[in-house]
């Protein structure tokens, strides 16, 4: 168990944590997440205690293990894959030694010695330990991991050096993996990794014995792995039983919740703040207004939950109107020296279709792209329609941004013949302010980088939008904007991405890249899970009985549930009418009691008004209570809907 206590942090006067205190406790799958700039890959520094905190402390066992894989990796090493990949079994080698010393003390220590117990004890945890690490299956765990997250045999012995920063990425990944820490910290794990490796990811980390604490913006990802949900929210930890999508659903009705208790408070502080400047000044009464004034001290303020930042507001020109087949490929192939990525491939994307490219990294995604966009050498055709205009953003636009001028200057520098004034307010819809378009590029963030390089893709009313990873270093605000304005824009779009979340409900046609050729599938990215030979499984005939059987346990199961929740839906419903009723009372008679203060000639007495308080605080507590009845309500119908849907499919 890992237990932090009153964590404090300050970046000169901001404030990064104040008094957070959290536990980590074995098999807990935490997500992380938070606004840009709210202290999540900071928390995961002072977890590995790169970064000391202010003030606080995080406390764990003797021998507590960690493993943290951050967003960049900065390293070299002279070792091929497979070497670099094996250093993660140091731990399984010095345990072998100690094991082995632990056996020859035993043999030679005389039973009545009392070192005797101490060494049985020592060798029992150490073979655990050995046995948790997968002790005695190097070789093979490590071939497991190495292609479960993207490398081919023949790249076991390429040098890790050669490697981009992506694929050197993948063996810190592997490395964690396999040297089983206590609690694996993952910052943006998804990001350079493919659909198939996510995917397989995801199953490492669902089956895994030990803890794990995750920064990502893969919604799909985060909602398959983690079962808790911390958010970094105004210096606090805000904590939550469930998983990322069940977080934003109780976040936004406790947002409606919250935005209504505030509106009560601000008009009680006004209320109450009335009545203190009518009577501070009346020396019969300065005493009732001081208290009222030790009240408003007192109270609690409410806090609405911390804004996003300020959204974007991406709407793609209107392109003009192409033919009915916007691009035509035949007999494509593609070589890069002795490699051959693309063989004899064909392809046709007709107006207005959204179409998906996924497939492993080093099947040809990206190549193809570039050959489509007219950006790579090829044999072959490619023939685009008619009035086709491409639009382009390549996997390292955001990279590939001249870092020596401003922002205002990259768009500028395109000669789109916007004015200046254009240009700022098209940056403005792209989160860039006043100040920022004078900044230099080089000191953007990664996410702002993207954002910038998007914005150019505005300039011009393109009909053929190709993106390639276009939701990298993008937060799940932004990309479901991006994704509302795809499915607005009345092109095509040929877009690349492993986020399934972002994939869902856009691309209405998937092509795998696999084997040199593509693969068509005529759905949606949930059709390509369903029938692709890699995710789909089919149920073996001795299995479809035990199948059926498990079905009729769990209808008559949901069937129990189904009663137990229509008994709750009639209590709660009988509730949250008596506390309609009650709110409705309780506000006629401060109504009235407001009426009786404004025709009033003289002062009320001390008791009207005590009596008028203590009613304000009953509503306020009326109304609380029947919003989380309510709440609780609204969640049993919801639960009995699923099931009836449910029923019906």
């Amino acid at each position: 168990m890992l237990i932090a206590n009153n964590l404090s942090l300050c970046f000169g006067e901001k404030v990064i944590f104040e008094d957070v205190s959290f536990r980590i406790v074995a098999k807990n799958r935490i997500g992380l997440t938070g606004i840009n700039g709210s202290g999540k890959t900071t928390l995961l520094k002072i977890i590995t205690k790169a970064i000391k905190p202010d003030n606080g402390s995080i406390r764990y066992p003797a021998g507590y293990s960690i493993g943290y894989l951050p967003q960049m990796i900065k390293r070299d090493s002279p070792l091929s894959v497979l070497q670099e990949a094996n250093l993660a079994f140091e731990e399984q080698h010095d345990i072998e030694k100690e094991i082995r010393a632990l056996h020859k003390l035993i043999e030679t220590t005389p039973h009545t010695d009392h070192h005797f117990e101490k060494y049985l004890s020592r060798l029992s945890h150490l073979e655990d330990r050995f046995h948790f690490l997968g002790g005695g299956q190097s070789e093979i765990q490590t071939e497991k991991v190495l292609k479960g997250l993207g490398f081919k045999q023949e790249a076991f012995q390429q040098p890790y050096a050669e490697l981009s920063g992506g694929w050197k990425m993948r063996v810190e990944l592997a490395k964690i993996l396999l040297k089983h820490p206590d609690l694996i910290l993952l910052d943006e794990p998804t990001n350079h990794l493919d659909i198939y490796s996510i995917k397989w990811l995801e199953q490492f980390l669902q089956k895994y014995p030990g803890s794990l604490m995750l920064v990502s913006h893969d919604r799909a990802f985060l909602d398959a792995v983690t079962n808790l949900t911390f958010e970094t929210i105004h210096g606090k930890l805000a904590q939550f039983k469930g998983g990322f999508s069940a977080f934003e659903k109780f976040k936004k009705g406790d947002y409606e919740k919250t935005l209504q208790a505030k509106k009560q408070q601000d008009k009680y502080i006004q209320e109450t703040q009335i009545l203190i400047n009518k009577f501070r000044a009346k020396k019969n009464k300065a005493a009732f207004a001081q208290s009222l004034i030790h009240k408003l001290e007192r109270l609690e303020k409410i806090e609405l939950p911390e804004a996003e930042d300020k959204a974007l507001k991406i709407h793609f020109p209107a392109p003009p109107r192409p033919g009915k087949i916007v691009m035509k490929a035949t007999q494509i192939s593609k070589f890069y020296g002795d490699k051959h990525v693309l063989d004899q491939v064909a392809f046709e994307l007709n107006r207005g279709e959204i179409v998906a490219f996924v497939g492993k990294n080093g099947e040809g995604k990206s190549t193809f792209a570039r050959i489509l966009s007219g950006q790579e050498s090829f044999t072959g055709s490619v023939k685009p329609g008619h009035q086709v205009n491409i639009g382009f953003f390549a996997q390292d636009s955001a990279e590939s941004l001249n870092g020596k001028i401003s922002v205002l200057q990259t768009l500028e520098e395109l000669g789109s013949g916007l004015s200046s004034g254009a240009i700022r307010s098209l940056l403005g819809t792209f989160r860039f302010s006043k100040d920022d378009v004078d900044k230099k590029v080089k000191v953007l963030s990664g996410g702002e980088k993207t954002r910038l390089a998007l914005a150019r893709l505005m300039l011009q009313p393109y009909n053929l939008l190709i993106l390639d990873e276009p939701t990298n270093h993008l937060d799940m605000r932004s990309r479901d904007i991006l994704k509302s304005a795809l499915k607005q824009f009345k092109g095509a779009v040929i877009v690349i991405s492993h986020d399934r979340s972002f994939l869902d409900g856009l691309a209405e046609k998937i092509y795998e890249f696999d084997q040199k050729s593509i693969i068509t599938y005529l759905g949606d990215i949930q059709y390509f899970f369903l029938k692709n030979p890699h995710f789909g499984q089919a149920i073996p005939a001795d299995k479809q009985q035990k199948k059926k059987k498990e079905k009729n346990t769990g209808q008559k199961k949901q069937y129990e549930q189904k009663k137990v929740l229509r008994k709750q839906e009639r209590i709660l419903t009988k509730k949250v009418h008596k506390a309609e009723q009650k709110i409705k009372q309780i506000s006629t008679e401060i109504n009235n009691m407001n009426t009786s203060m404004a025709n009033s000639t003289s002062a009320m007495t001390e008791a009207f008004y005590d009596d008028y308080t203590l009613k304000k605080e009953a509503l306020e507590e009326a109304e609380n209570q029947w919003a989380d009845d309510l709440e609780k309500l609204d969640s049993i119908k919801e639960a009995l809907k699923s099931m009836e849907q449910t029923n019906n499919e």
